[in-house]
């Protein structure tokens, strides 16, 4: 669910943007105000840091970034705190991922545990 609602928002950004760019206009400020904590320069790197990463790879850097931003270690707050946002995002997605492949894995499972139960009946 949490990353159909952000796969959809994002796409509605996108619309709202092409369509403010279209007609000449400036974009709306509810989508300019979602995304002030991180620059669209540093959303490449955002994503190369995150994409990729395991659930437990994506768990260590959240409290990482977390015990850095409560300690006041964490130099630029907005950016890390934009990082956090979408880890949660990348988590669902890894989650999303792995159930879909026990899923898969089932489904292979069960067609060998028949294709094993009838290989007696086979006539050689």
């Amino acid at each position: 669910m949490v990353v159909c609602e952000w796969e959809l928002g994002e796409a509605r950004k996108r619309d709202a943007l092409d369509r403010a760019r279209v007609r000449g206009e400036e974009p709306p400020p509810e989508v300019l105000a979602e995304e002030r904590g991180l620059h669209a320069s540093i959303e490449g790197d955002v994503k190369s840091l995150l994409d990729g990463k395991t659930s437990t790879e994506l768990e260590d850097m959240q409290s990482q970034i977390e015990s850095q931003m409560r300690s006041g270690t964490a130099k630029v707050v907005e950016y890390w705190e934009a990082i956090l946002k979408r880890l949660h995002i990348y988590k669902a997605k890894v989650c999303q991922w792995v159930c879909k492949c026990q899923s898969i894995h089932t489904v292979i499972q069960s067609k060998m545990m028949h294709f094993f139960e009838n290989k007696d009946a086979w006539v050689y």
